[in-house]
């Protein structure tokens, strides 16, 4: 049996061991903790260290919010150094149409309710390519802003406005079907008469300078008989016009019309006559001048100098359409 003097050494030393090694493995974790820290910029940060309180999230039951700033640093981001301001854009740009107003997502049901009738064929007949052009510009803007409507209200799940917008986007649909019909007529008279040219041996479809004449202004003849009560019975009166190009010999220029008119009973002719127009449009003294007779024979140049003088006068365009209507021409 062992002595129990000779068993105190060994039972010291491994209490010592085990007492020792803790106190020395504490101790380290504090020093490192304390001289070492994770990050070198904690004075720099916004955010606060957690304190494990629940009430400082963000809740819906508790209705807490954020209480301390998103960003991680004090310092402002810095600015890209190919930093571009913000672009300028065209307030008056024809694309703006295609989208609402500033602040209004769509129109409401009672905007696209008030509306009026489509175009007929009839009207749009008179109209000209510039007309017709502006007409379908518009169309086509209106059914896109009603399709992007359209979409919105099925995305949002409204319920509301589709039924109107339906009923608008139909009769601008009749409008640009007229339209389509109007230019297929057109381009069917274009072939035609391109077909009555091809047999026409005066008329030159080559392209090189005028069909006719050669010149850069066009020969007007106008003709006149005994029906407007201004010459006797089988006589006509004939009126040939041009704009001179050359300062001298204005029959010359004159001679290719002539040439149509055959045998010549009599002929008069008149010196040149200089045309003005005025140099500006009348806005500044409300003074609206018009331009100088040309050489057209059927006042072709006046009618649309009437209508300009009066779109600059009045501000708005001339509609002649239904002026006659309720007037009986046999009491004037």
């Amino acid at each position: 049996m062992a002595n129990a003097n000779k068993l105190r050494p060994s039972i010291g030393r491994l209490a010592t061991r085990v007492t020792i090694t803790p106190t020395l493995a504490v101790t380290a974790q504090f020093l490192s903790s304390t001289a070492a820290p994770f990050s070198t910029s904690t004075a720099q940060c916004k955010r606060k260290t957690r304190d494990n309180n629940r009430l400082r999230g963000v809740s819906a039951l508790r209705r807490t919010g954020p209480r301390e700033p998103l960003s991680v640093s004090w310092d402002e981001l810095p600015k890209p150094v190919d930093f571009k301001p913000r672009i300028e854009t065209d307030a008056d740009h024809g694309l703006w149409g295609f989208f609402s107003a500033e602040g209004k997502l769509m129109n409401q049901p009672k905007e696209d309710e008030a509306h009026g009738r489509a175009w007929t064929v009839k009207e749009l007949r008179e109209k000209g390519w510039e007309d017709l052009h502006a007409l379908w510009w518009s169309c086509c803007r209106e059914r896109n802003r009603i399709a992007t409507a359209n979409a919105e209200r099925i995305r949002a799940r409204m319920g509301f406005g589709e039924h109107e917008a339906n009923e608008r986007d139909q009769v601008v649909q009749q409008t640009m079907q007229g339209i389509k019909h109007v230019l297929t007529e057109r381009y069917y008279l274009w072939e035609d008469a391109r077909e009555l040219a091809k047999n026409d041996p005066e008329i030159d479809l080559s392209g090189n300078g005028e069909a006719q004449v050669g010149r850069k202004n066009d020969i007007y003849i106008a003709t006149v008989s005994s029906a407007h009560n201004v010459c006797p019975k089988g006589y006509w009166i004939a009126i040939v016009s041009t704009i001179a190009e050359t300062t001298a010999n204005h029959h010359l220029e004159l001679q290719p019309g002539l040439e149509r008119l055959g045998k010549i009973e009599e002929q008069f002719m008149g010196a040149p006559i200089p045309i003005y127009e005025p140099t500006d449009d009348g806005s500044k003294d409300n003074v609206f001048v018009s331009k100088s007779y040309d050489a057209s024979s059927h006042f072709e140049t006046t009618t649309d100098d009437v209508k300009n003088i009066y779109r600059r006068a009045a501000g708005e365009a001339l509609v002649v359409e239904g002026l006659r209507e309720g007037i009986n021409v046999a009491d004037e």
